[in-house]
């Protein structure tokens, strides 16, 4: 008997995401991946929507959920090459850590009270926080049997960030608040 394959983490039918009008577009395009998540070559990987991917900025890695891709084009406008995925970002406690230290956290004691008995490698969704990144920045797609190994990731809790009322939206460097949340307490759109 064949072992089964051991699936890529979909969160494509979370009902937070949904709610926050996430995979909203049906995207039916398919990245392609033959790392794991340790950087070991391995079989290829199909990441899809909603799927949750491992993906290096610079020196920083971190994880997220693929949402939509877009496409760049051609000098005739045509779709050429996958170029940028619209992502749902996940959070690692060390991560809020460094956002705390940086002066990036409006509520910083709240903050700190909700995470000071979590690890640093303890990852949380960050539900309504949506970046852009380039497709060649996704290094796999994480595999039910590697996300125990790499982190603990949190399946009901949440972070929520808040922005506040009249910054500047484009401003990635404005403060914001961040919020654990349990799913049942998610302040829903």
């Amino acid at each position: 008997m064949r072992k089964a394959a051991d699936p890529i983490v979909s969160l494509r039918n979370d009902p937070a995401l949904l709610a926050e009008d996430h995979f909203a577009n049906t995207d039916r395009s398919v990245l392609s991946r033959t790392k794991d998540a340790f950087g070991q070559k391995c079989k290829e990987r199909r990441i899809k929507q909603g799927h949750l991917v491992w993906l290096r900025r610079g020196k920083v890695e971190s994880m997220g959920v693929k949402d939509e891709s877009g496409y760049k084009p051609d000098a005739k406008g045509n779709a050429t090459e996958l170029h940028i995925v619209r992502l749902i970002h996940c959070w690692s406690i060390a991560h809020l850590h460094e956002a705390i230290a940086e002066g990036q956290v409006l509520n910083v004691e709240e903050l700190r009270g909700q995470i000071e008995d979590m690890a640093d490698d303890e990852v949380l969704l960050a539900h309504n926080h949506v970046e852009y990144v380039r497709a060649e920045e996704i290094i796999t797609g994480i595999t039910e049997s590697e996300l125990d190994k790499v982190c603990y990731f949190h399946r009901n809790l949440f972070l929520n960030i808040v922005t506040p009322e009249g910054a500047d939206l484009s401003d990635e460097q404005q403060p914001r608040e961040y919020w654990v949340v349990e799913r049942e307490n998610i302040p829903w759109n």
